[in-house]
């Protein structure tokens, strides 16, 4: 830049002089240093301006960017995964923007395939046949599938937010999944009494973050009250089938070895002996016979092979049958139809059996001059067959247990007539595979009605 002399002229009435002229050169110089001060100083406070003016936008700009990004992060921590920021300006803040871009992507996929997981966990849930039970770090029920709401008894909206003890009322319980939260992996069996009765199996194992903190315990529970009876059941045959075939066996030997130590010297001793021989055997014959039928039937997969067939023809066969038992044991015995007679599908062997069954006993528990009337009976809802006779009866409290295997009335009774105590379960079977039932009406020493029905035949 060019400076700008000023000269400053004096009008002076005197004679310009050398002295005089001395005099002014300082004052021109002052002048000359001041203006150019006053240049640097307006050129100064100019850039200042800019300068802060620019400092102002700037920060405004990189303010209002981050707002925007502090923004969006919390959008984003709120739920809303679609959230995102435009790039800004500023090379620095756009790199930022982008990388917040990318990362909500990558946070909105592992949500996404979080949630397909949650969804396919809960349908296994929901689906299992096994019960489920979660509980948190405080021990309070978190989730109850609908496989353990059936098992236990209880709904998850009830359940949820409770303590086990206060649900289920359960020590047994409680304790398990206490055991669990400690860090230890618990198998047991528990017997539930509220809020229903059952024996549960219990498998529950702690849930640990990566610090090894049990943060929740879950518990896998199955019904075994079923299998624990079916067990029963089965110890119980076996201890019945053994003692059945130990007494008809015990009297075998010592028949054998009576015989073997002289009794066949006396005639009339050994013939009875050997009566009593083939009584033992046709036990044991009937026996192992109805073991078998028995087994057949509880078979899976078992199924009668249906024919048609005539049911009063059925029946008049198998009371001709039986036709020397009943002059043995001086019974009566009468047959009669009612209703529009038809013929019906049936399983003629099994059908045959079952009433074979029924007539048996009506006969052998009667008493000398008694009566048995067997009637088929046709109506719109099936067939019915009914046994009824006039003998001995069944006590009221015996009544809902004479269907089960080896249950007998009168223990000694049966064994004079031979009995082997599966009979009835025999009939019980052979009508539920028909789709039918088996009912009995009794009155103690008055006699019996026994009835199969046979829906839709």
């Amino acid at each position: 830049m060019k400076s700008i002399r000023r000269i400053l002229v004096f009008r002076y009435a005197a004679p310009l002089t050398l002295v005089s002229i001395l005099l002014l050169l300082p004052f021109l110089v002052i002048s000359e240093v001041r203006h150019t001060w006053w240049v640097y100083l307006c050129v100064f406070g100019s850039v200042m301006a800019a300068a802060f003016a620019a400092s102002v936008w700037i920060e405004r700009t990189i303010v209002r960017d981050l707002d925007e990004i502090r923004a969006a992060a919390a959008d984003l921590a709120a739920g809303d995964l679609s959230r995102r920021v435009a790039e800004p300006s500023i090379e620095e803040l756009a790199e930022l923007a982008r990388d917040f871009n990318e990362m909500a992507g990558q946070v909105r996929l592992w949500v996404e395939e979080a949630a397909a997981e949650r969804g396919k966990l809960e349908a296994v849930l929901v689906n299992v046949a096994t019960g489920v039970m979660v509980t948190d770090a405080e021990g309070k029920l978190v989730l109850v599938n609908p496989a353990a709401e059936e098992i236990l008894g209880v709904e998850q909206e009830r359940a949820v937010g409770s303590r086990v003890i206060e649900v289920f009322n359960s020590r047994e319980l409680d304790l398990a999944v206490s055991r669990a939260a400690l860090g230890e992996k618990v198998d047991v069996e528990i017997e539930m009494l509220y809020p229903r009765k059952a024996v549960l199996h219990v498998k529950s194992d702690p849930v640990t973050a990566v610090d090894g903190a049990v943060v929740a315990t879950v518990s896998a529970i199955e019904d075994i009250t079923a299998a624990k009876r079916l067990d029963e059941v089965r110890q119980d045959f076996v201890a019945n089938v053994s003692h059945e075939l130990r007494t008809p066996v015990a009297t075998v030997k010592a028949l054998i070895e009576s015989l073997a130590g002289g009794a066949l010297e006396d005639a009339d001793t050994g013939r009875r002996f050997l009566k009593n021989l083939a009584r033992e055997a046709n036990r044991l014959s009937q026996l192992i016979e109805d073991l078998l039928t028995l087994g057949r039937l509880e078979a899976e997969g078992a199924a009668p092979k249906l024919v048609e067939l005539d049911l009063g023809e059925l029946v008049r066969e198998r009371l001709e049958s039986k036709v020397k038992l009943a002059v043995d044991y001086d019974v009566a015995v009468d047959f009669k139809s009612s209703g529009a007679s038809r013929r019906i599908r049936a399983d003629r062997r099994l059908l045959g059996t079952a009433i074979d069954n029924l007539l048996d006993n009506a006969i052998k528990y009667n008493r000398p001059g008694g009566k048995v009337a067997v009637e088929c009976v046709y109506r719109e809802s099936g067939v019915f067959i009914k046994v009824e006779d006039n003998g001995i009866g069944i006590p009221r409290e015996e009544l809902p247990r004479i269907f089960e295997r080896f249950y007998r009335v009168d223990k000694a009774r049966s064994r004079e007539t031979g009995g082997t105590g599966l009979g009835l379960s025999i009939v019980k079977h052979i009508a539920e595979l028909h789709g039918g039932t088996v009912s009995v009406e009794s009155v103690e020493d008055e006699g019996s009605v026994f009835s199969i029905h046979l829906f839709g035949r």
